[in-house]
């Protein structure tokens, strides 16, 4: 599960017992939905529905679940998007790499903020 989930070797040993935990209380019949929709699931046709919102696309460049080049695509298919690459990090980045994950989220949060309401971000 270390090497499926995350890229780096130095990651900490209960970062893979959390993840093993999560999938451990996942029922099988979710698992086995899911798996089954992977070959029917038409992922960039289904993309159209986000072509005119800003989307942030953030992946790691060492997922063997989800290689970048699918993050690439994506950003392509998507005029307003912005694609950001973890270096060094696997299929989950969020919980191999919090910081980086928080301060492009709350960067792209923040630019999704209107004019008028960014005073009101800044509070606090």
């Amino acid at each position: 599960m270390r090497a499926l989930g995350f890229g780096s070797r130095g990651v900490s040993p209960s970062l893979v017992t959390f993840l093993m935990e999560m999938l451990d209380v996942t029922p099988v019949r979710v698992l086995a939905d899911f798996v089954e929709t992977l070959g029917s699931h038409n992922r960039y046709a289904a993309l159209a529905g986000l072509k005119h919102c800003p989307v942030l696309v953030l992946s790691g460049d060492a997922d063997l679940m989800t290689p970048f080049q699918h993050a690439e695509r994506i950003a392509l298919e998507l005029p307003d998007a912005t694609l950001v690459r973890a270096r060094g990090a696997g299929h989950m980045v969020m919980m191999e790499q919090p910081e980086f994950v928080n301060e492009h989220l709350v960067a792209f949060l923040r630019e999704c903020v209107p004019e008028s309401r960014k005073k009101w971000w800044r509070r606090g």
